[in-house]
């Protein structure tokens, strides 16, 4: 190796000595969830006294206020479901004895198709319902698999 090649060699070693490398590190946290995970809320204790505390206070009164509207919606669906029922069962019985007592009065036979058209829809308004729930409970057992 010449003379030349070796002062070559060690000015490259010492321009990579020379040479400074820069590292910066970069730090994100995150969270998900209703509430900051437990550290965090120290910190905000620290910089503002009982945040941390009146933030999970809040979460409690949010949550329990979630749970009162649900159930008043659910009840409130339940009575609605209830007094459609009631109305139903009301229209087609007056529509049944209607139809029978029109055919009873009048000796037409016609009449009595009043009647038959009542239990006829029954039996359609059951068979969609049916088919319906069972679509519903399809679907959801595919969303759990």
């Amino acid at each position: 190796m010449s003379a030349k090649n070796k002062q070559k060699i060690v000015q490259n070693n010492q321009n990579q000595l020379n040479t400074k490398q820069h590292v910066s590190v970069e730090r994100t946290e995150f969270f998900s969830g209703p509430t900051p995970s437990p550290e965090l809320l120290v910190k905000y204790n620290a910089a503002v006294p009982g945040f941390g505390d009146k933030l999970c206070q809040e979460f409690l009164i949010q949550g329990a206020h979630r749970r009162d509207l649900e159930t008043k919606v659910v009840n409130s669906n339940c009575e609605s479901t209830k007094r459609g029922q009631w109305l139903s069962f009301i229209l087609y019985l007056s529509a049944i004895i209607g139809g029978v007592i029109t055919t009873l009065l009048t000796n037409n036979p016609w009449s009595l198709s009043l009647s038959c058209g009542a239990l006829i829809s029954i039996v359609i308004n059951f068979y969609h319902q049916k088919s319906k729930s069972d679509e519903e409970l399809h679907n959801k057992s595919l969303l759990q698999k």
